[in-house]
């Protein structure tokens, strides 16, 4: 899960989720879709997938990161007619 400050703690060969509420600009609208990338600091691609999305309006991308490091997650997602991104600072150790 997402924990304070947009970060999480991975330890290496954990596989879990990430996961958070999509802001919807308080309209009710349906999140259509989401997709996440997890880069390194040397800004390689690790992985990227698409979301999955709940009925609460959480979207959660299960990750399972190779090697210790700091990584940055991004996750883009298309609420009503804009699009939206957040990102998340992924600590492996």
């Amino acid at each position: 899960m997402i924990e304070t400050g947009n970060s999480a703690h991975y330890l290496l060969g954990e596989k879990k989720y990430t996961w958070f509420k999509a802001d919807d600009g308080g309209e009710g609208c349906t999140i259509q879709s989401a997709e996440w990338v997890l880069v390194s600091r040397s800004g390689t691609i690790v992985a990227s997938g698409s979301c999955e999305l709940d009925t609460d309006g959480r979207l959660r991308a299960m990750l399972e990161p190779k090697a210790r490091g700091d990584y940055l997650l991004t996750v883009t997602y298309q609420a009503g007619e804009e699009k939206k991104a957040v990102e998340v600072s992924i600590l492996v150790t």
